[in-house]
């Protein structure tokens, strides 16, 4: 019988039995995320055109904010031209709100209403002229007649508002003496039917007319060159009444004064 030997020793396996653990699920889960973070952090490479792009549009901003706080580009002058009878002065105290603004927040539109709101003014227009200049240019009534009450003169335009300056052909003017004792200044208005009563009698009586006065409101004093005067209804009818002054002064009789108020009851003397 054979003695029982025992065989070499067999070296113990260091490799666990059963079942690998599993690694942390938590790790996996973190994983991508940690990637994710990593990738976010990282900067885009610029080629050489895009980085000069962006520094050029940089620069481009920088200049054009140092523009709108620059003290070279902010309004100090306003020019105004085509005013006839408001005074430049004023226009200018119209749009004054802009002075000392950047040329560039300035609104044109807003130059020009301001400037229409001015009495007389028809049309206007507003430049802004870099770097620190206000242009307007306004289209206005030009004053057509001298308003005269007691020695003071007021210059009258065609819708009756009185102007600031005389007429540019002042020997061409209608000169209507006021006699109603009222005093007028720079935006009243005028008896605007005795008003246009001259301007019509200017033309339809052109030969003999001297000047104009105003006894009362709505009516209108024609003074000839030769001396007799004429009263008119000056919110009637100025053909009718013309034609009923002329058959009395045709008629050869030596008048002073002549009522055609009612062209079918003149009365002279």
């Amino acid at each position: 019988m054979k003695p029982l030997t025992r065989g070499p020793a067999r070296s113990r396996s260091h490799t666990h039995m059963g079942r690998r653990p599993r690694r942390s699920t938590r790790l996996y889960a973190e994983a991508p995320v940690a990637l994710r973070s990593r990738k976010a952090l990282r900067l885009p490479r610029l080629d050489g055109q895009r980085a000069t792009a962006v520094v050029a549009l940089i620069g481009l901003t920088v200049i054009l904010l140092s523009l709108f706080v620059l003290p070279d580009y902010r309004i100090k002058a306003i020019d105004v031209k085509g005013n006839q009878g408001t005074a430049t002065q004023d226009i200018r105290e119209s749009a004054a709100f802009v002075e000392g603004r950047s040329a560039f927040l300035v609104r044109a539109g807003d130059v020009a209403a301001a400037v229409k709101s001015l009495p007389g003014i028809e049309e206007a227009r507003a430049h802004i002229v870099l770097p620190d200049r206000v242009e307007i240019v306004v289209k206005d009534t030009p004053p057509e007649v001298a308003w005269v009450s007691g020695n003071l003169v007021a210059w009258v335009d065609k819708n009756g508002v009185v102007r600031d300056q005389p007429p540019p052909e002042q020997d061409k003017r209608i000169t209507i003496r006021d006699l109603t004792g009222r005093i007028y200044e720079k935006g009243d208005k005028v008896d605007v039917y005795a008003l246009q009563a001259a301007q019509q009698l200017s033309v339809l009586m052109q030969r003999e007319l001297q000047s104009f006065e105003v006894p009362r409101e709505g009516e209108l004093v024609l003074v000839s060159s030769q001396g007799w005067r004429a009263l008119f209804n000056a919110r009637g009818d100025l053909n009718g009444q013309v034609a009923a002054l002329r058959r009395v002064i045709g008629s050869g009789r030596a008048v002073a004064y002549v009522d055609v108020r009612v062209p079918s009851l003149v009365s002279y003397k």
